[in-house]
This record gives C-alpha cells, structure tokens and sequence, in this order.
C-alpha cells in the first residue's frame, strides 16, 4: 500500500497541471462573463429550474398582453351577468339573489371564483361591459389560469424527470394553440383546467410521500380543489382519483405488513378526509348556489349537469347536426386535428409510456393518476353520450395531463437513444420542427389561436367548411376595427349606421360605448339577413352551412373586406349597398309578387352568389303559379347552397302541385332527418299521409307540426281536421279549443 501512493500523487499532480493548461486555454478564447464556468453548468438540470421560471415570467406576461387584443367570447352573455351580479349576493349577505337566476341559462350550477376575481377590479374601477378594459382585465386573468395550469403542467414532469423535461412541458403546452388561445378568453375551461392541474401535482405529491404527507402538500392539494371546485362541480372527480389512489397505495404497504391495518386506516382515512373537506370548505365559499345548501345543492348541480343537454346546431365533418346527436367519435377525431403533431406523437407513445412508467415501481400509482387525469374525462363522456359542441373545449382540462404523459414518452425514447447521437438528433430535430408549425399559427393569429387545426390534417384551409372554425366569434372585433380604421362608422347624414350580425352581444359591447347613438347594432341570422334593414354586416362563418362554405360562394361578392386565419375567411364584411334585395323581401312579404320578381332580378343580376335573393325570386314565381319559373330560381340557389332548408322546402312543395306525391314525401323526410324540429315539413308529411288515409302517420306528423310550431294556427286546424277526418270528433274539438287565435 505504501509503494502505491506516491504514484496517486504523481497522477494527481498531472492531472492538476492538465486542467490548468486547458483553463489557460479557455481564458484565451472564452469572454469573461463566461470564466469560472463550466459550459455543461448552463445544461446542468439544475439550472433548468432556473429557465423555467424565467418562461413562466416571460410567456406569462405575454399571455397576458396577447390576451387584451382578444374578442369578446359569445358565451360572456351569460358570464357577464354573473359576474356583475356575484358581488351583490356577498355584500347583502346572501339577500340579492340575482345571480341565481338567469332568463336563458342556469349559470347558477356553476362556481363563481372566476367572476368574483374578475368582478372585484371592475367594480373597484367603476367599469362595465360597455367598457374595453372590463373584457381586458377578464381576458387576463384567464391567461393567468392558464398559465397556472402550464405551470404545474411543467412541476409535475419537474419533479419526476427534472427540470429541463418539466420546461419542454410548459413549453410544449403554452404552444398549443388550441390551449393557449382559449387561456386567452375562457371563462369557464380554463380557469377548471388551472385548478385541475394544480390539484393533480400536490395529489401526485400526496401520494407519493403517503403515510405522512408534508403540510405544505396537503395546502397545495386544499387550494388546488378549491379553486377547482370553485369553478365547477365537476372538480369532485378529483375526490374520487385521490381516493382511489389512497386505497392502492394503503393495500400495497398493507400486503407488505409494513402498517398495521387498523392504525393505517385510520391514518389513511385521516389524511384524505381532512384535504377533501378543506378543499370543499374553500371551494364553496365561492360559489354563491352551494353556499345556500352546501350538500343537496352540490348533488343537485351534479345531478343538473348529468341531464343538462344543450342542442345547438354544430358543424362537424362537414355536416351541419344537433349537438345532442353528435356521433360517439366527436371528441377524438377533434382532437387529432387540433392538437400539434408532437401532443399526437405523444398520445400515440401512451402504451409505450405506461408500459415503462409502470414497471418502475416508484412510478406506478403516478401511471395510473395520469392516465385517470388524462383520458377518463374523454371515456365518460364518450359512454355517456354527452351532448357536445365547439370542439374539444369541453375537456380542455383534460389536454395538460396528456402533454404530461407525452414528455415522459419523449423522455423514454431519449433514454433509449442514450448511447446513439444520431437518434438523438433525429429526434430533437423532429421535436422541434413540430414545435414551430403551431409557433408560426399563434404568430401569425394572436388574436385567435384558438381556431388552429394542425397540418397532419390540412390545416384550418381544409377543416373550412367541414368544422367550426371561430366559433366564439372573436374576429368579430378585428372586422369592426377594420371598419373603424376605414371611416365606415359615420354617415353623411348624422343617422346612425345599421350593422347586422349573427354575434350581437360580441359586437354590441364593443361599439355601445364609443359610437353611442352613431352605431346601432341588429341581430339577425344570416339565412335570414333581409328581414331587416342595414347598411353593413359583420358575418362570421359560424351557423353556415358546410355545405355553402365549401361550395366557395362565400364570402360573397357584397363583401368588401375579409379577416383570414392562414388565408382562411373567418368573418366577410358586407355592404348593402343599393338594399334590392331587402326591399324585394319587404315585397314578397306583401305578396306583391310582381315588385319583388322586378326588385330582386336587378338583385341576383348585380349579385348572383346572393342566395336569398334566388330564393325569394322561387316563392314570388311559385305563388304566380310560374313552375317552371320558380324550379329555374331553384336550380339556381342549389348551385349556391345545395342544402338550403327552405328551398328544399319550397322544392317538395312544387313536387306536390305537380302531384309528384312520392318525390315531395322523400325531401320532407329527408328535410326532418336533418332538422328534426322543422315544423313545416312535419305539417305537410301529415297531409300526404292524411290523402294516403294512413291517419296513424298522419296525426304523428301533424302533432309533431304543432309542437313545434306552436303559434301557427294552420297546423292546430290541420291537426283538427286529420282526427275530424279518421272519426275523432273529442280529439279534434280538444285541439280546437287550444288553437291559437
């Protein structure tokens, strides 16, 4: 032993003279600012913890920034009056409870922290809705839940992995633009996505350090499902992922004998116990329905969300159906074409990633809450048959667990190709390129990412016309911007102007305050736009057709200006300039068949993509008796608009003048098969059944007609007359006696 160490010293001394040559070295061609350091200390996973606060600071406050040139969300109708009537409810203590109540949506259900946040600054800065900096301050603090979602998004890969995969987490997250742009404006999704996110870190965490959880896990966890909670109802699922995981982690130490069962219990009982019931303690003080009766309004709302069925028509896969019917792969064909390639990638390593999480045994329990975390939301409502609308929203917070899982597939695969450098780099590579598609959408559309659909499935230019697009009706607001810019919003003779639109609450809050009485804003749905008299429109795509969309007639030739997401029409600005076409409508609405025939052919001459008009020149000529006429104007619209309800319609009311009985049966069937509330169609299958003498079909039919139009009085004698004619004198004198008068 003594013989070896003088030459351990001889080594050492080497080694030393070694190290101080290539420190010589680098002094020559490294800058000072670099000296003292080691290159890989900037790659050190510890100073990855280091840039990831750096981004959250600096994405954070770009969200935010991002977030004030947003739109107004179409659903702030209803959130808005929440908010502007939540603080009432807490200062009277509970007497004003008009935030209960709500004439067109039970927002009641829904916990209030997200508004109260929001209502707070805007009634201490005295501003409404009328204002842009109430929306603004709104929008912000959207982003800030959806940066708090980012956040824990990237602490739990953190805590796991390390902080540079929990940075390439946050990172991959925040450009989602799916995500991003709804972290932007979403009352709702988001700030349950923020809660979730956080609720599932400190839960993991909890987990994790069973038995004895620390105090400042448990707090985390308590705040996290508060915040949750206080949004929406929903957040008790997270009750059921931490009891679930409580009871296996307590079964696999329980069979290993390391607790004994009855004082492990207790202890176990004790811990989850004590976070559920803080975390609902501090979730209800927010929520103003539950506060009321805090058990049996909270499994009322449960239970009101369970049958709460909005039906709403939806474009999707190019056809325009009910939200309450939408096929059972709604959700997953939504989501692999809005989500980036590399969230795809991610999903599709899933089984790869849990096969390899799983059999690291520290690692199992945090498998099964990620895979609880991400993909039970999108089962249930899959088996449930949930009605759904506006793409994959609805599960937004259910889109952060999967980023999760998909970091730790990339991680694998990392590990895999350690001792390979060309792997490597084929796999950074192939990260980062798809990383700058999405980057180059949010650049290019900031103000409304959230209209994004990845390249794998041809991008937003391919979904026209196929899938909603901005269905919230942001752009509204870059459309009226433009017409601002241009002058547009002054008329010659101090009368204001008349915008019509399909988003009226959007535009109206944004043109209230600064034109006053120089703006007036209309309500009217497009296929229905000359029933009224203005001079501009701001038309959205969304409640078109798919099919119009795709037949490439709109925007239409009235159009003067477009705002694009990647050369793709959003919203068409229309002027109505000579106004034929309202007045020809006006005329048919007079029947003065012969005024409108003159008004609206100068119309469809002047504007021939102008479907409206096509389809009033077809009633004008049909109430003639001009057939022939009528079924030319007809051929025309379909060139147009194939699908067009009331010119089909029309169509089958020809076919039955023309006494082609069959062919009229089969458009009226056809007509209800895609809008089963469409009561004129029900109206005349009843009386081609009633000729045919089949009076079962005829009184469905002819019932279904006065359901549904219910203040026609032509349906009620229809009906009437069917059950007079089939020998039910008591049934037919009851239908009179409720016929409207």
């Amino acid at each position: 032993m003594a013989k070896k160490a003088p030459k351990t010293k001889k080594k050492t001394k080497k080694q030393l003279k070694k190290i101080s040559k290539k420190s010589s070295a680098t002094s020559k061609t490294t800058p000072s600012w670099f000296l003292g350091l080691r290159p890989s200390a900037y790659f050190a996973d510890k100073s990855f913890q280091k840039y990831f606060w750096y981004a959250v600071v600096f994405f954070g406050l770009i969200s935010a920034w991002m977030s004030t040139t947003n739109g107004i969300n179409g659903d702030d109708v209803f959130q808005n009056y929440y908010a502007d009537h939540v603080l009432d409810y807490y200062t009277t203590l509970g007497r004003d409870t008009s935030v209960l109540t709500h004439p067109r949506s039970p927002i009641d259900i829904y916990g209030g922290l997200y508004e109260i946040m929001t209502a707070i600054p805007n009634r201490l800065l005295g501003l409404t809705a009328d204002d842009q900096a109430y929306h603004s301050i709104r929008h912000v603090i959207s982003s800030l839940f959806g940066l708090l979602a980012m956040v824990f998004t990237g602490l739990i890969i953190a805590r796991w992995i390390g902080w540079r995969w929990g940075l390439l987490g946050f990172l991959l997250l925040w450009l989602s633009p799916r995500f991003l742009g709804h972290s932007f404006m979403n009352p709702k999704d988001i700030p349950f996505a923020g809660g979730y996110m956080m609720s599932l870190y400190f839960m993991l965490s909890l987990v994790d350090q069973l038995p004895k959880p620390s105090r400042k896990t448990s707090i985390g966890f308590v705040i996290g499902f508060g915040i949750a909670f206080g949004i929406r109802v929903g957040a008790l699922v997270l009750i059921a992922y931490l009891g679930l995981l409580m009871l296996l982690d307590f079964w696999s130490r329980y069979r290993a004998k390391q607790l004994k069962f009855g004082a492990g219990l207790v202890q176990y009982l004790k811990q989850g116990l004590i976070v559920v019931l803080a975390g609902f303690a501090l979730g209800i003080l927010f929520w103003p329905y539950g506060l009321r009766s805090p058990i049996s309004n909270t499994l009322g709302a449960l239970q009101e969300f369970s049958k709460l069925s909005t039906s709403i028509r939806t474009l999707f896969g190019g056809q325009n159906i009910m939200s309450d019917a939408v096929p059972w792969y709604y959700l997953p064909s939504y989501m692999w074409r809005s989500i980036p390639i590399y969230a795809l990638i991610g999903i599709f390593l899933t089984p790869w990633t849990v096969y390899k999480l799983y059999k690291t045994k520290k690692y199992k329990l945090l498998t099964i809450g990620l895979l609880l975390a991400a993909f039970f939301p999108i089962f249930y409502i899959i088996m449930k048959n949930a009605s759904l609308y506006d793409g994959w929203r609805h599960v937004t917070f259910a889109y952060p667990p999967m980023i999760v899982l998909s970091v730790f597939g990339f991680y694998f695969l990392w590990q895999k190709f350690a001792n390979n450098a060309i792997y490597k780099k084929i796999l950074m590579g192939l990260l980062v390129l798809s990383m700058l598609e999405p980057l180059s959408y949010i650049l290019r559309n900031h103000t409304y990412p959230y209209t994004y659909f990845n390249a794998v499935s041809g991008g937003i230019s391919s979904a026209f016309g196929r899938y909603e697009t901005d269905y919230y009706g942001l752009s509204v607001k870059q459309a009226f911007e433009w017409m601002e810019k241009e002058g547009l919003l002054q008329s010659q003779d101090g009368s204001p102007i008349r915008i019509a639109t399909t988003f009226f609450y959007n535009l109206q809050k944004i043109a209230t305050k600064p034109y006053k009485d120089k703006v007036k804003v209309i309500y009217t749905r497009y296929y229905d736009r000359y029933d009224q008299d203005w001079d501009y429109a701001i038309y959205p795509s969304r409640f078109l057709k798919g099919d119009h969309l795709r037949q490439g007639k709109w925007p239409t030739s009235k159009t003067i200006h477009t705002i694009f997401a990647n050369n793709t029409p959003l919203v068409a600005i229309v002027k109505n300039e000579n106004k034929q076409a309202f007045l020809g409508h006006q005329a048919i609405k007079k029947r003065d068949w012969n005024t409108a025939i003159e008004l609206l052919t100068q119309e469809v001459k002047k504007y021939p993509d102008n479907e409206s008009a096509w389809y009033d020149l077809a009633v004008a000529y049909a109430s003639l008796n001009q057939l022939p006429k009528a079924q030319e104007m007809l051929t025309k619209l379909f060139g147009i608009q194939k699908g067009h309800l009331a010119g089909r319609n029309l169509q089958a009311i020809i076919y039955l003048n023309q006494g082609k009985n069959d062919l009229a049966e089969s458009e009226f069937l056809n007509l209800i098969k895609e809008q089963k509330n469409y009561g004129m169609a029900h109206f005349y299958l009843s009386r081609i059944y009633a000729s045919k003498k089949d009076y079962q079909n005829a009184i469905k039919y002819g019932t279904n007609a006065v359901n549904y139009m219910s203040k026609n009085k032509q349906a009620f004698s229809n009906l009437a007359n069917i059950f007079r004619q089939s020998g039910q004198e008591s049934k037919a004198k009851q239908v009179e006696a409720v016929m409207p008068k």
